[in-house]
Parts: C-alpha cells; sequence; structure tokens
C-alpha cells in the first residue's frame, strides 16, 4: 500500500502538525519533571505510531518531526535542552533516557506486519515472487539484483528498508515449481548471460507479460522448441497458469527483439525458425489437468472449455472454420473450407459436441499453434509422462 499520489512524504507536515500542537500544549502546562518522559511515551509518540505500519520514512526524517517535541520537554524534566539526541533516544539500558526512536519503532511495526503476512494468506508478496522469477523466497533475494523487476509496493520498500539496515529475515516463503525434467527458471537462465540490469528489466518484463515463470512454459509439449507465440510476444494457453498475474503492459515490439536475441544466446541450437532447444527437456510430471489441451492417438484432440472437455476429430473430406477469441471461448462459423485449401501443416480438425465420456487413457499433454485467420489448428507438441510417478505439489501461497 502506497500513498494516494506515490508521495511517501507527503504525510510529514501533517505528522510535524501534530508534534507541533502536543508541544504548544505542554509548553503552556504545569508538569512534574517526573512526568514528562512517561507522558511523551502514551501521548504523542502514540499519535505519531498510528500510521507507522504504512510510512516509509528515514532516521533524519523521524528526528526532524519529533524537534518541535524535545526542547520543550527537556527542560521540564530538569534535562538540558541541547542534551545529545542519542541519548534522548536511547534506551534506558544504555544509559539513555528512554525515549523510543520513532524510526526504530517504525522499523519494528513493520518487522511485526511482516511476519504476519504469510499467516494471514496475503498474496502482494506472491505476486513479487512471480515478478522476481527465481527460486529464492523474496527476502532471501539480493534487492540490488531483482528489486528493481518487483512492483513499487509497500512490501517492497520494507524489503529494501531491511536489507539497508542489514537486517535478515528469515521467512518460509513458497518457490516457484517446475514442471518437468530439465526444467529451470528463465529468468535465471537469462541471468546467466550476465547482461546489465536495464537489458534485464526489458526482458522481465516480457516474461511478466506472457506470464510464464519456467523454461517449460514458454516451449512445445515435446519439450524440442519455442512456442511461436512465445516468441513473438503473445499470449499462449496451452496451460492453466495457478497464480494471479500482475496487470503488465505490453512491451514494445524492440523489447521483443531483445527477447528473441537473448533466448537465443541462453537456449537455442541457432536462429533458425525452428528454434529447437538446445537440450530438449524431458517427461513432465505436473498434472494433466493443468493443460488446456490434450493430444489422444486413438480420439484425437481435446481442449478444455469450463468444466468440460470439448473433442476435435480428423477430418478428411472438409473442416469448418474455427474463429478463435482468446477471451471467449472457440465459436464455429459456417463457412466450410474446401477440401484442397491449404493450411499451416496440412492436418484439419472438426470441432465435436463435448466429450461426454472419461477422456481416454492414452491422452498425453499438446500444445497447438492457432492461426485465426484461416482457422485452423496445427498440432506443435505431445508430450510424455515419467515412467515413474512425480510427486508435485505447487505451493498454495502462489496459487489463485
Amino acid at each position: 500500500m502506497l500513498a494516494p499520489l506515490e508521495d511517501q512524504q507527503a504525510h510529514v507536515p501533517h505528522l510535524k502538525s501534530i508534534a507541533k500542537k502536543w508541544a504548544e500544549q505542554v509548553r503552556s502546562g504545569h508538569l512534574h519533571k517526573y512526568d514528562v518522559i512517561p507522558l511523551i511515551k502514551t501521548t504523542v509518540m502514540k499519535s505519531l505510531e498510528y500510521p507507522m505500519v504504512l510510512t516509509i520514512l528515514d532516521a533524519a526524517t523521524w528526528v526532524s518531526i519529533m524537534r518541535p517535541v524535545l526542547p520543550v520537554c527537556l527542560p521540564k524534566a530538569s534535562i538540558c535542552r541541547s542534551f545529545p539526541r542519542d541519548m534522548v533516544l536511547a534506551p534506558l539500558k544504555f544509559q539513555g533516557l528512554g525515549i523510543p526512536h520513532p524510526f526504530g519503532t517504525q522499523v519494528s511495526k513493520h518487522i511485526e506486519v511482516l511476519l504476519r503476512h504469510l499467516s494471514n494468506r496475503k498474496k502482494t508478496g506472491a505476486y513479487m515472487e512471480a515478478e522476481t522469477g527465481t527460486s529464492f523466497g523474496l527476502f532471501q533475494q539480493d534487492y540490488s539484483n531483482t528489486g528493481i523487476w518487483a512492483s513499487d509496493t509497500w512490501l517492497k520498500r520494507v524489503w529494501k528498508e531491511l536489507e539497508d539496515l542489514d537486517i535478515y529475515v528469515a521467512l518460509d516463503s513458497p518457490v516457484l515449481p517446475l514442471r518437468c525434467e530439465g526444467d529451470a527458471l528463465l529468468i535465471e537462465v537469462l541471468m546467466e548471460l550476465e547482461v546489465d540490469q536495464d537489458t534485464l528489466k526489458w526482458l522481465n518484463w516480457c516474461r511478466m507479460f506472457l506470464q510464464v515463470c519456467t523454461v517449460s512454459d514458454i516451449v512445445t509439449a515435446d519439450g524440442r522448441s519455442i512456442q511461436e507465440s512465445m516468441w513473438h510476444g503473445e499470449r499462449d494457453y496451452a496451460h492453466r497458469s495457478s497464480y494471479q498475474w500482475p496487470r503488465t503492459v505490453r512491451p514494445h515490439r524492440n523489447h521483443w527483439r531483445v527477447w528473441q536475441e537473448h533466448l537465443t544466446l541462453a537456449l537455442l541450437v541457432s536462429d533458425g525458425h525452428q528454434r529447437l532447444l538446445r537440450h530438449f527437456l524431458g517427461p513432465w510430471f505436473d498434472p494433466l489437468d493443468n493443460w488446456n489441451w490434450l493430444w489422444s492417438s486413438t480420439q484425437g484432440l481435446f481442449h478444455c472449455q469450463g468444466h468440460g472437455w470439448q473433442h476435435y476429430r480428423h477430418c478428411c473430406s472438409f473442416t469448418r472454420s474455427i474463429q478463435w477469441d482468446y477471451t471467449r471461448s472457440a465459436q464455429l462459423s459456417g463457412r466450410k473450407r474446401p477440401h484442397n485449401e491449404p493450411t499451416d501443416d496440412g492436418v484439419s480438425f472438426l470441432p465435436a459436441p463435448f466429450w461426454t465420456q472419461p477422456l481416454p487413457a492414452d491422452v498425453c499433454r499438446a500444445t497447438v499453434h492457432i492461426t485465426p485467420s484461416l482457422g485452423t489448428l496445427a498440432l506443435t507438441g505431445i508430450g510424455t509422462a515419467p515412467l515413474q510417478p512425480h510427486h508435485y505439489s505447487p505451493p498454495s501461497l502462489l496459487a489463485a
């Protein structure tokens, strides 16, 4: 949570006015010298503590907020008004006056809320971990390296605050799961290229727009090549993501060229149009329920529509054109395509009604390429499963 106008200094004048008003009231009153410091702790400090959960102010700013209070109160407590402020705001055990430093109180408030963050199932941290895309928990990452990718939120500012103070907070953060053998987190693969921070920021922006975390999210189901849609910066819905992604503006076409260049350097054999991976991915071990397209060698292609499966069977004589809308389900136009009209891969499919039987035992994960202008589905890859079952348990805090 940030200030409405993203100005973290906007509330400083208001806090100063609270301290000044309180100091004027104390100046005109009569207090016993032993009551002054307890009065500071129980009145004006409580007023200043109220917004500290959300404020991200430095120590110098808090000292300036307290400036009207101390010159008035210290003489009433029989203490020199110019007494060193480090001693005034130090604990009693260090020979100070025991007035809590507002900056230290602010940091303790932040840590207190932070420790309750996961137990309350807040998802801001999950969003930021999806943004950074690394295998480490949010507060186990170096802010100077990955903080630039995260959205400007309260959690990010607390992260920077704790790192500047060299405070280590160990949280049992969920990690981003891998989906198949040989898989890797995409941003960590790109970081191995040792590119500069600006380039890495644009690459992460492209990744966030495509809503992908791992190499397996951008490749075909056979694990051999990068999907055409992912290569050209179009979101692909081959599988259902369990994450709630932050809204991301589409990057400029120049950034997509940078995306393609670095994917080639990091993953591909060459810059050929086939986009073959240097190292093919192995069998999949994520649940079949996460996939929107399945392939059966006996029954054909299945597409998840809501809670059911739509069946596409081979058609040899003609095919009815499919107009695909990424925001809606597949719709059929009434136009019939002649038998000799070419398609992208020579394979045509005729949509059938929803599949009412259990899915065939031989279904496999599949990826397709949809050509809206031709109304065709091109089967681009068929996945395999491991011989031994793999335990897959995605972290619950990242789930939508």
